[in-house]
């Protein structure tokens, strides 16, 4: 005698509901995995929410002041670390004390600096946002 949850004669599941299952998941696991890069290219491309302006004014041949102002234009708030000088080891770096920028919130300072300024120098703010060390693109130091 057969059991009665066995039927020999049916077959699996029909090609058509098996090709709408299989489009179906691929689209979940695509929704998952653009939501994941989504979130994680947001915290990348926060450097661009920080506008830097560094100008130098010469007091002497090997003495200057260094005005700087970093603006947030993001809607998060960040950590400023330091301004590191481009090329390295040119010039000091500025600690900035890990102040928190708030956003749409200005710092602005100025450094007394001694030594040869190079000819094309850029600034470079380090900050943290969620976790992560960032740096903005290099700014140029104007005079």
């Amino acid at each position: 005698m057969r059991h009665p949850l066995i039927n020999i004669g049916r077959k699996g599941l029909s090609p058509l509901l098996a090709t709408a299952i299989l489009i179906s998941a691929t689209i979940a696991g695509g929704a998952i995995l653009y939501q994941y890069f989504a979130k994680s290219l947001s915290m990348y491309t926060a450097g661009s929410s920080i506008e830097v302006t560094v100008s130098a004014v010469y007091l002497s041949s090997d003495r200057y002041l260094l005005y700087y102002s970093i603006t947030s234009r993001g809607d998060q708030p960040v950590n400023l670390s330091h301004i590191y000088f481009l090329p390295n080891g040119s010039l000091p770096q500025i600690s900035l004390g890990n102040k928190t920028l708030l956003p749409g919130g200005r710092i602005t300072g100025v450094q007394e600096l001694t030594g040869q300024m190079p000819s094309s120098l850029y600034a470079v703010v380090v900050y943290y946002y969620g976790g992560s060390r960032i740096e903005t693109k290099p700014v140029e130091v104007t005079s």
